[in-house]
């Protein structure tokens, strides 16, 4: 058996015949410290030609010159190269802006939002992290701007109880750094479930936790935003000053402006008992039961949660099901994982860890190309079983039917969605969740990841014919829930704001129209997967 890990899945493909081999972190703290590179100062003005280029010579005639990179520039390579999927290394922007500062970004923003700008219809994106398949945070021929140096991680504890108070975080952090930063202190906040992952689009679109279930989705935790608006202006947004503002960035993606800065609320940090598990397919069905059970007992046990991963890989016997547990009260007999043991695991890597070694354990790799889909479904063993069955179809129709000779990895996976987590969302939030989270849910993800482009056209339309499947049955059987999660969607999926319901949408609308009357990050020139316009 051969374990890889993938995108907020484990795939597992099984091979009878061969052993395990896997990379397992230690469960020490070791490593702590806030990564993130030094600027190389390099003065350029030049490289290319277009409008592209037009708006690299204006940033440099800005002042911004020793922060521009060009594709010559090994700190373009590192920023091209940091991006996830290779869909979005493959875009070439002509030039690179790694801020220092807010007031760069501010400075970068009033330059390309110019009168000039918007004649020459200059283009830009805004990288984080860069973890989305699609090139919503890159532009081609246009300017990115990197905000990796925007890293920076701080906690200042509460007066009465030092193990509460605010971590201010760098947009441009990666939430490794962060969870690194905060466990030498003994506080944690409700972050990514993978430590690559990027801060900024993570908590713009909501943000599934380990804590969801007990503190609401990450976005949830935020106490405060720094953002800069389209005019260039950077504003504070909490939930007594720009309150609008403060709950439109609660789901609204970068449909207001760049923010630059988040304050999280933290919480006592404690030791987590999980970790990764892989199984047989035979244990399949068992796994999804147990599945259902710990979801729809969330409310008595919500420090138990996790994500189950359906995987295949062409040239191997049969695919193989993953269960990535945690109880993050450190519970070691944990009722919903009582008997795991006892279906035939292959792997089974929990032991008592923080936080650090347990996204350290998943850990994926970068620059495959990947194709993702979601919808979401009532929390019920028949319709989960139902999505293990069009999982096997697709498996036996493309091993039977089609010649693939590259090793891709197809992967189904399926992500808590209790009506817990809409339930710790005291200053509101636009998803809409407290609406239409009428049962106990699940969140799909159906994907697949590459080495090359030569499947990926076929596969993708298999991918969304299997959600057409799946929402088709659940509908049928009163099980479908119109919630899309907003971080996993494809862009040519309904654009899920429009699901967060006709009053958010209309409130989104009223805040975009007030912070960017212009209507500058809804024109085709701002990179961004889903818009207001046309809802």
């Amino acid at each position: 058996m051969v374990l890889t890990v993938a995108r907020g899945a484990v795939a597992l493909f099984t091979l009878l015949q061969a052993g395990l081999t896997v990379a397992v972190p230690s469960a020490g703290l070791g490593g702590f410290g806030v990564f993130g590179d030094k600027p190389l100062v390099v003065k350029r003005t030049g490289g290319g030609t277009g409008t592209g280029s037009n708006a690299c010579q204006a940033l440099a005639q800005a002042g911004l010159g020793g922060l521009l990179y060009f594709a010559t520039d090994s700190e373009y390579n590192t920023t091209i190269t940091g991006y996830y999927a290779a869909d979005v290394q493959d875009v070439k922007p002509t030039c690179i802006l790694k801020p220092l500062t807010a007031a760069h970004v501010s400075k970068a923003v009033k330059v390309l939002n110019s009168g000039q700008g918007k004649t020459q219809g200059w283009t830009m994106a805004v990288k984080s992290g860069g973890h989305a398949p699609y090139a919503s945070n890159n532009v081609q021929n246009g300017v990115t701007i990197d905000l990796a140096r925007l890293n920076s991680v701080t906690f200042e504890s509460c007066k009465h109880n030092s193990k509460y108070g605010f971590a201010s975080i760098g947009a441009g952090a990666r939430w490794g750094d962060v969870y690194a930063a905060l466990e030498p202190q003994g506080v944690m906040v409700g972050g990514g479930r993978e430590g690559h992952v990027g801060v900024a689009g993570f908590l713009l679109g909501g943000g599934f936790s380990w804590y969801s279930a007990k503190r609401g989705m990450a976005l949830d935790n935020i106490a405060s935003y720094e953002v800069v608006l389209a005019d260039g202006r950077i504003v504070t947004a909490t939930g007594t000053k720009n309150s609008d503002l403060f709950k439109a960035l609660k789901g609204g993606l970068n449909n207001f402006g760049i923010v630059t800065k988040f304050e999280m609320k933290t919480f006592p940090a404690s030791l987590l008992y999980g970790g990764v598990m892989a199984f047989p397919w035979t244990s399949a069905q068992q796994i999804l039961t147990k599945f259902v059970a710990m979801i729809e007992n969330n409310r008595a046990n919500p420090a138990e949660t996790g994500f189950v991963s359906l995987s295949w890989s062409p040239g191997y016997p049969a695919p193989s099901v993953a269960w990535i547990t945690a109880n993050t009260d450190g519970v070691t007999n944990s009722t919903s994982f009582i008997g795991l043991e006892n279906l035939s695991p292959v792997v089974d890597y929990r032991f008592t860890m923080p936080l650090t070694s347990l996204t350290q354990q998943l850990a994926g790799t970068t620059g495959l190309y990947n194709t993702w889909y979601t919808t979401t479904i009532h929390n019920t063993v028949y319709l989960v079983t139902k999505y293990m069955t069009i999982f096997q179809n697709l498996v036996t129709d493309l091993s039977t039917n089609y010649n693939i000779d590259e090793p891709i990895s197809l992967i189904f996976v399926l992500t808590p969605l209790p009506k817990t987590y809409a339930e710790h969302n005291p200053t509101g939030n636009v998803l809409g969740l407290e609406k239409t989270l009428t049962r106990n849910s699940i969140v799909l993800q159906p994907e697949v990841i590459l080495p090359t482009k030569k499947f990926q056209v076929l596969i993708q339309a298999k991918l969304r014919q299997a959600v057409q499947d799946m929402e088709t049955y659940a509908k049928q059987k009163g099980g479908y829930n119109p919630y899309l999660y907003i971080n996993y969607a494809n862009p040519e999926q309904a654009n899920p704001i429009g699901r967060y319901g006709a009053e958010n949408v209309a409130f989104l609308k009223k805040a975009s129209k007030k912070y960017d009357p212009q209507g500058f990050w809804q024109s085709s020139r701002v990179a961004g997967a889903f818009k207001l316009g046309g809802l």
